[in-house]
């Protein structure tokens, strides 16, 4: 209940914190599914004493201060830490400071961005004013492709390189695919590609066959060859005057031959590597949990998911009724006024 009397609303982050924390206790799955290991290292500067801790919590809170723009800047605010320890050397409560790195990440990410905090009443409240709960409007971007990669710890890192490694090559070899086929299809839908593809193995096989003559029939059957014995000599003259012309096109020829070979070879060697089982502390964003309103204690929630569909499509869920969503729209929930704005958000590990 509220202090008027009346039923308020639970805030979201919390309700959700309790279910997954009490989950947790007694079902292994969940702590695998969410659980982020941290590796808190702190440092006194009044005694020179270092603590080393390893914590682990279930989300990764974006803290938001005037500086932070970003979710990212946020995820530093959260890892900074600050805190009173006991000091064995003085034997007194002394100030410890540094931060923690991610030392172990979860096949699905919720990011929470700190938006609720309790408002002291001041002078202007009314008398016998306890305060009361309030909200952080400002804007704060998030993107679709997250990269935790700066935040982890530094054993972590170099557990994700070789992943993150064969990820870049995947992507470039995927890049190269779709430029090429783009190339084909400029050269009028492939046809001419096709056919200059042909001739080149053609005439790679001439080459690999060693004999000029070959080499020299295979132009002959490209150009067409006469039925008569005067067409035939015309044509094995203008094949002899064409000799050099025909070795540089057999030698460009094995050269993009050669070349299409050792990238058939890359991308399969890539695509073995590429087995779907190793992370590479890259996210993709595919759920959103927003809040329209003031205080936790009233206004509005709504769920905003990614479709399964390839097409970057999403569905906002108000209470019963679907709208479909473009990923624009998602990202423009970042905050900044009174609309819905971004609350929790929802990654999901890219695997390769």
């Amino acid at each position: 209940m509220s202090q008027g009397g009346v039923y308020a609303q639970q805030d979201a982050e919390e309700c959700w914190g309790q279910i997954v924390t009490t989950l947790a206790r007694t079902v292994p799955a969940i702590q695998r599914l969410f659980a982020l290991k941290l590796a808190m290292s702190l440092k006194s500067e009044e005694t020179g004493e270092t603590r080393e801790e390893t914590l682990t919590q279930l989300s990764l809170k974006c803290n938001i201060t005037l500086q932070v723009n970003h979710l990212s800047d946020g995820f530093k605010v959260g890892l900074t830490e600050e805190r009173e320890l006991r000091s064995e050397i003085t034997s007194a409560n002394t100030l410890f400071t540094g931060e923690s790195k991610l030392a172990g990440l979860p096949p699905v990410l919720n990011a929470h961005l700190v938006r609720m905090f309790y408002k002291l009443a001041s002078n202007l409240d009314a008398e016998g004013s306890a305060g009361n709960k309030a909200k952080i409007l400002r804007s704060v971007a998030f993107p679709e492709r997250l990269d935790l990669y700066e935040h982890c710890a530094e054993s972590l890192k170099k557990e994700l390189d070789p992943a993150r490694k064969d990820k870049l090559e995947a992507e470039e070899i995927e890049a190269s695919a779709k430029l090429k086929l783009a190339q084909g299809k400029l050269e009028g839908n492939g046809k001419g590609a096709a056919g200059t593809k042909e001739e080149a193995d053609k005439l790679l096989d001439a080459m690999k066959a060693g004999s000029g003559e070959e080499a020299t029939a295979e132009k002959k059957r490209r150009v067409g060859e006469g039925s008569s014995s005067a067409a035939d000599a015309e044509m094995v003259d203008a094949d002899a005057a064409a000799v050099p012309e025909t070795a540089e096109a057999i030698e460009a020829a094995a050269t993009a031959a050669a070349a299409e070979a050792a990238e058939a070879a890359r991308a399969k060697a890539s695509s073995e590597k590429c087995d779907g089982t190793r992370p590479t502390g890259v996210y993709s964003l595919v759920a959103v949990l927003t809040h329209k309103g003031r205080s936790s204690d009233s206004g509005h929630y709504e769920s905003w998911v990614k479709n399964a569909a390839a097409d970057d499509s999403w569905t906002e869920f108000d209470d019963h009724t679907p709208t479909p969503k473009t990923a624009t729209e998602i990202l423009n929930l970042k905050g900044g006024g009174d609309h819905h704005m971004g609350y929790i958000l929802v990654y999901k590990a890219q695997h390769i």
